[in-house]
């Protein structure tokens, strides 16, 4: 068993070597989720009325990315799973088992939440890499 001081020098090692690997594809990451976020792209205006000032921020990208975000989680479908051969029933009993096991795997690991994460991820950064704990 590690100590945690170990564990924190292998975990501080394998980052260094994954971001050293990752380092273009990671700044661009960081670059397309700052301009997501409307660090850049976005317009600013200051509007005086009576003295008072309000800073406004439009970002022109957020909305739309949310839009196609929202319409691929409406048109999502469960994966159906059946036998290749129907004729018997323990073919049919095969088909609605593997469909409860999907059910209950998708349920257990939240995968409609991770999904969209991973879509909304495609989108702002170009790949939908997720993590799962199933």
């Amino acid at each position: 068993m590690l100590s945690d001081k170990e564990l924190l020098k292998q975990f501080t090692k394998h980052k260094d070597i994954t971001d050293y690997g990752l380092s273009g594809q990671l700044e661009f990451s960081r670059r397309a989720h700052r301009f997501y976020d409307g660090d850049k792209g976005a317009y600013t205006a200051e509007i005086s009325d009576g003295g008072d000032r309000a800073l406004i921020v439009f970002n022109k990208v957020k909305p739309y990315v949310e839009t196609v975000v929202g319409t691929m989680i409406q048109i999502r479908r469960k994966p159906d799973y059946s036998a290749r051969i129907m004729d018997s029933q323990a073919m049919q009993a095969y088909s609605e088992y593997m469909n409860c096991l999907s059910d209950w795997a998708r349920k257990g690991a939240n995968m409609d939440q991770v999904e969209t994460q991973q879509d909304r991820e495609m989108l702002i950064t170009g790949y939908g890499a997720v993590d799962t704990n199933v």
